[in-house]
């Protein structure tokens, strides 16, 4: 505290259901006399992060009840058509035709399987992603920068780059936030 001249300091406890929740810390480069009084009058401040913490506690605690409720469906349940990806999956990797195994997949990615970042991804043209280039478009995704998806990944850096670069080729895109929102589009990822 001294580099910066502060000679006075106080920390506000938010606490909120008894827990304290976060603290907000007070400076001033002058010698302040810090009573009630004071204190009182940052009573208001104290409120309203109390209020904002409780507000955003209610947010996540709805989100995950909805996360755990599951929608009525009309057709297969979840797991049945998870069982039918896998196994429209594990028939492509075993087919010796190409074809038949990329047009399987494709099937496989229609009903909601994505890409198999194990395998890669079929385009509609028949261009394939490879299973590098789905791992890397994944972590990009999850807005990785290329040091760190190649930290992820055991690649390097320059490596990261040229499957960025072969990918948005592929996919017709010039930069990987159109890539990323290709892939979306495609339901690959979230």
């Amino acid at each position: 505290m001294r580099s910066e001249n502060l000679v006075t300091a106080a920390a506000v406890p938010i606490v909120v259901d008894g827990r304290p929740r976060a603290v907000v810390y007070l400076c001033s480069t002058a010698e302040l006399s810090l009573g009630d009084r004071w204190f009182d009058a940052l009573d208001p401040l104290r409120r309203r992060l109390q209020h904002e913490i409780l507000v955003e506690d209610a947010v996540h605690a709805r989100l995950a009840q909805m996360a755990t409720q599951v929608p009525p469906q009309s057709g297969p349940g979840a797991a049945e058509l998870a069982a039918v990806v896998r196994e429209l999956g594990d028939l492509s990797e075993e087919l010796a035709d190409p074809a038949v195994a990329a047009r399987l997949e494709l099937i496989r990615q229609r009903l909601g399987g994505g890409p198999s970042v194990r395998r890669g991804a079929v385009l509609p043209d028949g261009t394939q992603l490879t299973r590098r280039e789905m791992q890397v478009l994944v972590e990009a995704a999850r807005g990785h920068t290329n040091r760190q998806i190649a930290e992820h990944l055991g690649l390097l850096p320059n490596t990261v780059k040229s499957y960025l670069q072969d990918l948005m080729r592929k996919l017709g895109c010039a930069n990987r936030v159109q890539a990323i929102a290709y892939a979306r589009d495609a339901g690959w990822i979230g």
